[in-house]
């Protein structure tokens, strides 16, 4: 069977002002279990669900901010708020080159996080409703916060753009008389929705812009059935992260800066080339810089359950299931393991966990593991 499933198929393009190829950067897949969204729209080029030439993701990242340099942003006090879990690797690129070009005035960064923060701050809940955990958090430090007058909300994909309309009422309840914008590679709002953003005064920025299409039916692709799927049967661990240097907890101009030069001690000479750099959920963005250093492959563990399939032009052909950096007892993906034959696996994560290294040496038994962390 032959899938032929085209992004022309469920939306109706607009513009794509992007350099890439739209059909090679998106694919439609379908998801494992979820009756509210049957698909999704996976960008090959984020660094996350495929592995991918860092450089073409930072090229990606690139075309986005230089977007958001002709808006009329340049004049306004920017507090970046970036959302997990797919799109905290474009924010912290977008809050990086803002301080690297001092080109944008960001003054504070933070993203929305599922995860536990050993800290007292406060934090603002909310819904997202099509996820497949739709439970997201922000940490809120009022104290903190330097004056701003612009809140910049960064997803990697907007389809109705309720997620934000529920966080911004939630804002409201805070600070009115704020400017909100709204940045994404990817926007397939209707009229009926851009409408909603225009009496709310949400504008919104984007590389591709489309409207969905209504009455979509179902996605129906031949399942892959030889995965080699790993499952823990019993709590291990549950981290809890530290706040200190957190993009979670938020972040000055200066602190952001001190996140970034937090590196890994690593010999670049001790590495072969057949190598892959892999992050772990929300923690994305330094495994692309540590990838684009090394001129290789980058993804990241996800929670998105997706459908694997051997069909002819499926995007995701094979997946194993790992237990979460964060809470063994909670899965998390990686696709297309197999789609390069790379001998060295390069996990860079958060802190030092023993026990997730020990099951993750014993589930990649076959290749050379080395795990890098940051803190």
């Amino acid at each position: 069977m032959i899938y032929n499933l085209k992004v022309k198929d469920l939306v109706n393009i607009k513009e794509n002002k992007s350099s890439f190829e739209l059909d090679d950067m998106i694919h439609i897949c379908k998801r494992e279990n979820n009756n509210k969204r049957d698909y999704l729209f996976v960008n090959k080029y984020l660094g996350k669900h495929y592995p991918v030439s860092a450089n073409k993701v930072l090229k990606l990242f690139n075309e986005l901010y230089l977007e958001l340099l002709k808006s009329n942003l340049q004049n306004k006090k920017i507090l970046v708020i970036g959302f997990a879990e797919t799109a905290t690797a474009l924010s912290e690129f977008i809050t990086h080159q803002s301080i690297i070009r001092d080109n944008l005035n960001i003054v504070y960064h933070l993203q929305t996080t599922r995860e536990d923060i050993e800290t007292t701050i406060n934090n603002i809940a909310f819904q997202e409703e099509h996820s497949h955990a739709t439970n997201q958090k922000l940490y809120w430090n009022e104290e903190k916060i330097p004056e701003y007058d612009t809140i910049l909300f960064v997803e990697d994909e907007i389809t109705t753009g309720k997620t934000i309309i529920n966080f911004i009422e939630k804002f409201k309840e805070l600070k009115d008389n704020t400017n909100f914008y709204v940045a994404s590679i990817l926007n397939w709002q209707n009229q009926e929705n851009v409408k909603k953003y225009k009496n709310l005064n949400i504008n919104t920025i984007c590389l591709v812009e489309g409207e969905l299409k209504n009455n979509i039916s179902k996605i129906e692709v031949v399942k892959n059935d030889k995965k080699d799927f790993f499952v823990m049967n019993k709590k291990v661990f549950k981290k809890v992260l530290s706040a200190n240097l957190n993009p979670r907890t938020g972040l000055t101009k200066k602190e952001f800066l001190e996140y970034i030069n937090l590196q890994p001690n690593l010999n670049i000479n001790l590495l072969k080339d057949d190598s892959t750099v892999i992050g772990t959920e929300e923690f994305m963005y330094k495994a692309i810089l540590l990838a684009n250093k090394l001129n290789t492959t980058v993804r990241s563990s996800t929670r998105s359950p997706i459908i694997t399939s051997i069909e002819d032009k499926y995007l995701i052909e094979n997946g194993i299931i790992i237990p979460s950096f964060y809470d063994s007892n909670r899965k998390t993906f990686l696709y297309n393991t197999t789609h390069t034959e790379v001998k060295n696996i390069i996990f860079l994560i958060e802190e030092k966990c023993d026990k997730w290294e020990a099951i993750i040496k014993n589930i990649f038994s076959d290749k050379v593991v080395l795990f890098l962390s940051v803190k």
